[in-house]
Protein backbone atom coordinates (compact mmCIF):
# COMPACT_ATOMS: atom_id res chain seq x y z
CA UNK A 1 0.00 0.00 0.00
CA UNK A 2 2.76 2.45 0.96
CA UNK A 3 4.88 1.69 -2.11
CA UNK A 4 1.90 2.02 -4.43
CA UNK A 5 0.84 5.37 -2.97
CA UNK A 6 4.34 6.81 -3.27
CA UNK A 7 4.90 5.35 -6.75
CA UNK A 8 1.67 6.92 -7.99
CA UNK A 9 2.59 10.28 -6.48
CA UNK A 10 -0.60 10.22 -4.41
CA UNK A 11 1.45 11.14 -1.34
CA UNK A 12 4.98 12.52 -1.33
CA UNK A 13 7.52 13.10 1.39
CA UNK A 14 7.88 16.70 2.60
CA UNK A 15 9.37 18.70 -0.31
CA UNK A 16 11.88 21.54 0.12
CA UNK A 17 10.15 24.53 1.64
CA UNK A 18 11.02 26.81 -1.26
CA UNK A 19 8.83 24.82 -3.68
CA UNK A 20 5.81 24.55 -1.39
CA UNK A 21 4.36 27.79 -2.78
CA UNK A 22 4.20 26.17 -6.24
CA UNK A 23 2.58 23.06 -4.78
CA UNK A 24 0.05 25.21 -2.95
CA UNK A 25 -1.14 26.77 -6.24
CA UNK A 26 -2.17 23.35 -7.54
CA UNK A 27 -5.86 22.93 -6.60
CA UNK A 28 -5.58 19.15 -6.95
CA UNK A 29 -3.17 18.94 -4.04
CA UNK A 30 -3.91 19.29 -0.34
CA UNK A 31 -1.13 20.07 2.14
CA UNK A 32 -1.07 18.61 5.64
CA UNK A 33 0.78 20.84 8.07
CA UNK A 34 1.79 20.00 11.61
CA UNK A 35 4.66 20.47 14.08
CA UNK A 36 7.37 17.90 13.50
CA UNK A 37 8.99 15.57 16.03
CA UNK A 38 12.43 16.77 14.97
CA UNK A 39 15.31 19.02 15.90
CA UNK A 40 18.31 20.48 14.10
CA UNK A 41 21.51 21.46 15.87
CA UNK A 42 25.13 22.42 15.70
CA UNK A 43 26.87 19.64 17.64
CA UNK A 44 30.17 20.47 19.34
CA UNK A 45 32.71 17.66 19.60
CA UNK A 46 33.33 17.47 23.34
CA UNK A 47 35.65 14.51 22.84
CA UNK A 48 38.64 16.69 22.01
CA UNK A 49 40.02 20.21 22.21
CA UNK A 50 38.98 22.93 21.69
CA UNK A 51 35.28 22.00 22.06
CA UNK A 52 35.92 20.12 25.31
CA UNK A 53 36.23 23.59 26.87
CA UNK A 54 32.81 24.93 27.95
CA UNK A 55 34.05 28.48 27.32
CA UNK A 56 34.64 27.70 23.64
CA UNK A 57 31.27 25.98 23.32
CA UNK A 58 29.55 28.99 24.84
CA UNK A 59 31.55 31.32 22.60
CA UNK A 60 30.36 29.44 19.50
CA UNK A 61 26.76 29.51 20.73
CA UNK A 62 26.83 33.22 21.60
CA UNK A 63 28.32 34.12 18.22
CA UNK A 64 25.37 32.74 16.23
CA UNK A 65 22.13 34.66 15.77
CA UNK A 66 19.67 31.78 15.99
CA UNK A 67 16.62 33.84 15.03
CA UNK A 68 18.34 35.12 11.88
CA UNK A 69 19.57 31.62 11.01
CA UNK A 70 16.12 30.04 11.38
CA UNK A 71 14.43 32.76 9.34
CA UNK A 72 16.98 32.40 6.52
CA UNK A 73 16.93 28.59 6.41
CA UNK A 74 13.32 27.74 7.30
CA UNK A 75 11.27 30.88 6.66
CA UNK A 76 7.85 30.35 8.22
CA UNK A 77 8.35 26.56 8.39
CA UNK A 78 10.54 26.41 11.49
CA UNK A 79 10.66 27.65 15.07
CA UNK A 80 13.87 28.37 17.01
CA UNK A 81 14.81 25.52 19.35
CA UNK A 82 15.91 25.85 22.96
CA UNK A 83 15.48 22.23 24.11
CA UNK A 84 16.76 19.04 22.45
CA UNK A 85 13.11 17.92 22.20
CA UNK A 86 10.29 19.79 20.42
CA UNK A 87 7.56 21.88 22.09
CA UNK A 88 4.54 19.97 23.32
CA UNK A 89 6.49 16.79 24.00
CA UNK A 90 6.62 15.22 27.46
CA UNK A 91 9.53 16.74 29.38
CA UNK A 92 9.80 19.94 27.32
CA UNK A 93 11.21 22.58 29.67
CA UNK A 94 9.56 25.86 28.75
CA UNK A 95 11.20 27.66 31.66
CA UNK A 96 14.63 27.50 30.04
CA UNK A 97 15.92 30.48 28.11
CA UNK A 98 17.71 29.86 24.81
CA UNK A 99 21.40 30.73 24.62
CA UNK A 100 21.49 34.44 23.71
CA UNK A 101 23.09 36.09 20.71
CA UNK A 102 25.99 38.00 22.25
CA UNK A 103 29.10 38.42 20.03
CA UNK A 104 30.87 40.60 22.62
CA UNK A 105 30.56 37.86 25.25
CA UNK A 106 31.68 35.33 22.65
CA UNK A 107 34.89 37.27 22.02
CA UNK A 108 35.48 37.68 25.77
CA UNK A 109 35.14 33.93 26.36
CA UNK A 110 37.49 33.12 23.48
CA UNK A 111 40.12 35.48 24.93
CA UNK A 112 39.66 33.91 28.36
CA UNK A 113 40.14 30.46 26.80
CA UNK A 114 43.41 31.62 25.20
CA UNK A 115 42.30 32.36 21.65
CA UNK A 116 43.02 35.77 20.16
CA UNK A 117 41.17 35.58 16.86
CA UNK A 118 43.25 32.54 15.92
CA UNK A 119 40.84 29.64 16.55
CA UNK A 120 40.26 27.34 13.58
CA UNK A 121 37.37 24.86 13.43
CA UNK A 122 36.36 22.13 11.00
CA UNK A 123 32.62 22.05 10.38
CA UNK A 124 31.03 18.88 9.00
CA UNK A 125 27.86 19.71 7.12
CA UNK A 126 24.91 17.43 6.38
CA UNK A 127 25.28 16.68 2.65
CA UNK A 128 21.58 16.44 1.73
CA UNK A 129 18.47 18.48 2.49
CA UNK A 130 16.59 16.79 5.29
CA UNK A 131 13.22 17.29 6.95
CA UNK A 132 15.00 18.97 9.86
CA UNK A 133 17.47 20.92 7.67
CA UNK A 134 16.05 22.05 4.30
CA UNK A 135 19.04 24.17 3.20
CA UNK A 136 22.27 22.81 4.73
CA UNK A 137 24.59 24.83 2.46
CA UNK A 138 22.89 28.09 3.44
CA UNK A 139 23.00 27.11 7.11
CA UNK A 140 26.72 26.30 6.95
CA UNK A 141 27.53 29.55 5.19
CA UNK A 142 25.59 31.63 7.73
CA UNK A 143 27.24 29.83 10.66
CA UNK A 144 30.68 30.26 9.09
CA UNK A 145 30.01 33.97 8.56
CA UNK A 146 28.81 34.52 12.13
CA UNK A 147 31.78 32.69 13.65
CA UNK A 148 34.29 34.56 11.53
CA UNK A 149 32.95 37.85 12.90
CA UNK A 150 34.26 36.88 16.34
CA UNK A 151 37.60 35.64 14.99
CA UNK A 152 36.89 31.93 14.44
CA UNK A 153 38.05 30.57 11.08
CA UNK A 154 35.76 27.81 9.82
CA UNK A 155 36.61 25.14 7.25
CA UNK A 156 33.32 23.68 5.94
CA UNK A 157 33.54 20.03 4.85
CA UNK A 158 30.60 18.25 3.21
CA UNK A 159 31.29 14.51 3.21
CA UNK A 160 29.29 11.94 1.19
CA UNK A 161 26.08 10.86 2.95
CA UNK A 162 27.38 7.36 3.79
CA UNK A 163 30.53 8.80 5.35
CA UNK A 164 28.54 11.43 7.25
CA UNK A 165 26.26 8.75 8.76
CA UNK A 166 28.76 5.97 9.37
CA UNK A 167 31.94 7.86 10.31
CA UNK A 168 30.55 10.38 12.80
CA UNK A 169 31.87 8.15 15.60
CA UNK A 170 35.44 8.89 14.47
CA UNK A 171 34.96 12.54 15.45
CA UNK A 172 37.02 14.04 12.62
CA UNK A 173 35.40 17.45 13.07
CA UNK A 174 35.04 20.15 15.69
CA UNK A 175 31.43 21.12 14.99
CA UNK A 176 28.74 19.36 12.98
CA UNK A 177 25.40 20.43 11.52
CA UNK A 178 22.96 17.63 12.19
CA UNK A 179 19.48 16.78 13.30
CA UNK A 180 17.04 14.08 14.26
CA UNK A 181 13.59 12.86 13.29
CA UNK A 182 11.98 10.74 15.98
CA UNK A 183 10.59 7.31 15.16
CA UNK A 184 8.06 7.83 17.94
CA UNK A 185 7.09 11.15 19.57
CA UNK A 186 8.68 10.40 22.94
CA UNK A 187 11.62 12.16 24.65
CA UNK A 188 13.50 8.89 25.08
CA UNK A 189 13.72 8.66 21.29
CA UNK A 190 15.69 11.92 21.31
CA UNK A 191 17.76 11.78 24.47
CA UNK A 192 19.00 8.19 24.45
CA UNK A 193 20.34 7.91 20.88
CA UNK A 194 21.64 11.49 20.79
CA UNK A 195 22.87 12.31 24.30
CA UNK A 196 23.45 9.05 26.18
CA UNK A 197 26.96 7.93 27.08
CA UNK A 198 26.09 4.45 25.75
CA UNK A 199 26.06 5.85 22.21
CA UNK A 200 29.48 7.55 22.34
CA UNK A 201 31.99 6.36 19.73
CA UNK A 202 29.73 3.73 18.22
CA UNK A 203 29.59 3.36 14.45
CA UNK A 204 26.53 5.14 13.10
CA UNK A 205 26.08 6.96 16.42
CA UNK A 206 23.70 9.87 16.84
CA UNK A 207 25.83 11.24 19.68
CA UNK A 208 27.79 13.55 17.41
CA UNK A 209 28.78 15.78 20.34
CA UNK A 210 30.57 12.88 22.11
CA UNK A 211 28.57 13.88 25.16
CA UNK A 212 29.54 11.50 27.98
CA UNK A 213 27.94 12.57 31.24
CA UNK A 214 27.15 10.25 34.15
CA UNK A 215 24.52 12.55 35.63
CA UNK A 216 22.64 12.68 32.33
CA UNK A 217 22.96 8.92 31.95
CA UNK A 218 21.40 8.28 35.37
CA UNK A 219 18.51 10.62 34.55
CA UNK A 220 17.83 8.88 31.25
CA UNK A 221 17.97 5.40 32.75
CA UNK A 222 15.59 6.44 35.51
CA UNK A 223 13.20 7.98 32.97
CA UNK A 224 13.31 4.75 30.95
CA UNK A 225 12.48 2.66 34.01
CA UNK A 226 9.49 4.56 35.36
CA UNK A 227 5.96 4.30 33.97
CA UNK A 228 4.65 7.32 35.90
CA UNK A 229 3.95 10.13 33.47
CA UNK A 230 4.49 12.96 35.95
CA UNK A 231 7.81 11.51 37.07
CA UNK A 232 9.00 11.02 33.49
CA UNK A 233 7.98 14.59 32.66
CA UNK A 234 10.07 16.01 35.51
CA UNK A 235 13.06 13.78 34.77
CA UNK A 236 13.18 14.94 31.15
CA UNK A 237 12.74 18.56 32.21
CA UNK A 238 15.76 18.06 34.44
CA UNK A 239 17.59 16.49 31.49
CA UNK A 240 16.81 19.57 29.38
CA UNK A 241 18.25 21.77 32.12
CA UNK A 242 21.41 19.66 32.32
CA UNK A 243 21.71 19.77 28.54
CA UNK A 244 21.60 23.55 28.58
CA UNK A 245 24.23 23.70 31.35
CA UNK A 246 26.69 21.48 29.46
CA UNK A 247 25.86 22.81 25.97
CA UNK A 248 26.82 19.83 23.78
CA UNK A 249 24.86 21.49 20.93
CA UNK A 250 23.61 24.83 19.83
CA UNK A 251 19.98 23.90 19.19
CA UNK A 252 18.80 25.45 15.91
CA UNK A 253 15.18 24.70 15.01
CA UNK A 254 12.16 22.44 14.95
CA UNK A 255 10.80 22.17 11.42
CA UNK A 256 7.13 22.11 10.55
CA UNK A 257 6.07 19.06 8.57
CA UNK A 258 4.20 19.66 5.33
CA UNK A 259 3.01 16.58 3.44
CA UNK A 260 1.30 17.11 0.07
CA UNK A 261 -1.30 14.61 -1.12
CA UNK A 262 -3.71 14.44 -4.03
CA UNK A 263 -7.38 15.17 -3.27
CA UNK A 264 -8.44 11.61 -4.05
CA UNK A 265 -6.31 10.19 -1.22
CA UNK A 266 -8.67 9.29 1.60
CA UNK A 267 -8.18 8.60 5.32
CA UNK A 268 -4.60 9.84 5.53
CA UNK A 269 -3.53 10.93 9.02
CA UNK A 270 0.08 12.10 9.23
CA UNK A 271 2.27 11.50 12.25
CA UNK A 272 4.74 13.96 13.69
CA UNK A 273 7.46 11.31 13.57
CA UNK A 274 9.35 9.98 10.57
CA UNK A 275 6.94 7.05 10.25
CA UNK A 276 3.85 7.35 8.05
CA UNK A 277 0.93 5.05 8.80
CA UNK A 278 -0.71 4.25 5.46
CA UNK A 279 -2.50 1.03 6.36
CA UNK A 280 -5.99 2.52 6.15
CA UNK A 281 -5.35 4.92 3.24
CA UNK A 282 -7.26 4.42 0.00
CA UNK A 283 -7.62 6.27 -3.29
CA UNK A 284 -11.04 7.48 -4.38
CA UNK A 285 -11.69 6.70 -8.04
Amino acid sequence: NRDILYAQGAIIEPPPFDILARVKRNDQIIQFKQPGANVSFLAMNMGKKPMSDIRVRKAVAYAINREKLVQAVYGSFGVPAKNPIPPGMLGYNDELRPTPYNPAESERLLTEAGYKRDLKLKLWNVPLPREYMPHPEKAAELIRSELEKVGIEVNVVTPPWEEYIQDTYLGEYDILIGGWIADIPDPDNFFFPLLSKTSVRKKGTGNSAFYDNDEMHRLLLKAKATTKTEERDQLYKNACQLFQRDLPWLTIAHAQIVIPRRREVMNFNPYASYSRNLKSVWIKS
